[in-house]
């Protein structure tokens, strides 16, 4: 009986793990495969980027959630475009406005998707805009946004045109 009950405290303590991993402004999809399934780690840097263990080539045991750790683009710090997922000429990369946001671009690939960047530098990036009705998530007014994992389009659900493949991106 005692051993059940530490196997099920063990259990718990391995769902809770799992569950604090990332909870905390990060992607919810592994930056690498792009599955949402199992246990993700977060990065601890300013991307935000989340990752399948195995994808990392890294197991539990070399997991400690207790210490940070940082992507292999942070480690350098180095940031990815969300458009053209290049990490070159990254010093002149600028950031979205939203605080829970912190993707990054190059200010000529926010050209291509008509962002307007005032003269400080700061922007809200197209991820927090349906493409669609062109409002503000913030407004609440259409509700749930749905953001593309692959590129920075989004859309409410109302919004969302027929010819949008859900598995993959076409835009």
């Amino acid at each position: 009986m005692k051993n059940q009950n530490k196997e099920e405290k063990d259990e718990k303590d391995l769902e809770e793990k799992k569950l604090k991993l990332c909870t905390r402004n990060h992607d919810y999809h592994c930056d690498i495969c792009l599955g949402w399934e199992g246990t993700l780690v977060c990065c601890d840097g300013s991307c935000r980027r989340s990752f399948h263990l195995a994808c990392l080539g890294m197991d539990e045991e070399e997991n400690d959630e207790e210490e940070e750790w940082l992507c292999n683009l942070c480690k350098v710090g180095a940031k990815r475009c969300m458009i053209c997922s290049d990490s070159q000429d990254s010093e002149n990369m600028i950031h979205c406005k939203v605080e829970s946001c912190k993707k990054y671009f190059h200010r000529d690939c926010l050209k291509t998707w008509n962002c307007e960047v005032d003269a400080a530098g700061r922007f809200t990036c197209p991820r927090h805009t349906c493409k669609a009705c062109n409002q503000h998530s913030y407004t609440g007014k259409q509700g749930v946004m749905f953001k593309c994992i692959d590129c920075p389009a989004a859309f409410h659900f109302k919004c969302l045109p027929s010819q949008v493949n859900m598995s993959r991106c076409d835009l």
